[in-house]
């Protein structure tokens, strides 16, 4: 995200010379990305349980942002947690 947050920010500041129109442009563009890997890493950390008991209430108070066919990453990326939980 920091190399598109750069990008994007590059992008606005060569289109506008003024400071505050090019924060405030920069904000209004990235925020909903931001917002949606915000979501995406909270409902991973409800599914792995460090929020408590994964219920069906709490899942539906947090639903799922991205797709199922996505789920296929998962197994690609090392989990930081994995020796955490099988030593509890």
């Amino acid at each position: 995200m920091a190399i598109e947050d750069a990008v994007a920010l590059s992008e606005l500041i060569g289109d506008c010379g003024d400071l505050e129109q090019v924060l405030r442009s920069y904000q209004s563009r990235r925020r909903p990305r931001v917002d949606t890997i915000r979501a995406a890493v909270r409902y991973r950390g409800i599914l792995r349980g460090l929020e408590g008991p994964v219920t069906p209430e709490l899942l539906s108070q947090h639903p799922s942002v991205f797709s199922d066919s996505l789920k296929v990453y998962d197994d690609l990326i090392e989990d930081p947690f994995a020796r955490c939980q099988g030593a509890a």
